[in-house]
């Protein structure tokens, strides 16, 4: 069922590989500059069809949060911030993104500021 009333395109690929799992990856095209994903692992023991609802669940945690970051993104972006500085609105703070502020920080001193899942630095272009 497409609760968002968008476009669906369904792509599936098998590759051979040693594992017995099994992988989703599922994204989202919000618009031409923001692409939002999700993904679940299968195990011996997980029915294919519950990988398939927890990405799913997952993908549409992530569209319903409003954020144009993704979980998965916005430990990435940190190191970014911490160079140039700006706001960055992500769905949830990982533990990732969580070490990556921490890690900046160290060299950096204290520069991050945390609001609302909302990570903001000023502008750093003066500190380089």
């Amino acid at each position: 069922e497409n609760k968002f009333s968008c476009p669906v395109s369904i792509s599936a690929e098998y590759v051979e590989t040693y594992s017995v799992s099994s992988e989703i990856n599922l994204y989202a095209h919000m618009n031409e500059r923001i692409i939002l994903g999700a993904d679940s692992r299968g195990e011996i023991t997980k029915p294919a069809e519950i990988v398939g609802k927890q990405a799913a669940q997952v993908l549409m945690d992530e569209i319903n949060s409003g954020a144009a970051c993704d979980v998965h993104l916005a430990d990435n972006i940190i190191p970014w911030l911490c160079l140039l500085g700006g706001v960055v609105r992500t769905s949830q703070i990982s533990k990732h993104t969580q070490t990556n502020m921490w890690v900046a920080e160290q060299f950096f001193g204290k520069i991050f500021n945390v609001e609302d899942n909302t990570i903001s630095v000023e502008n750093r272009n003066e500190a380089l």
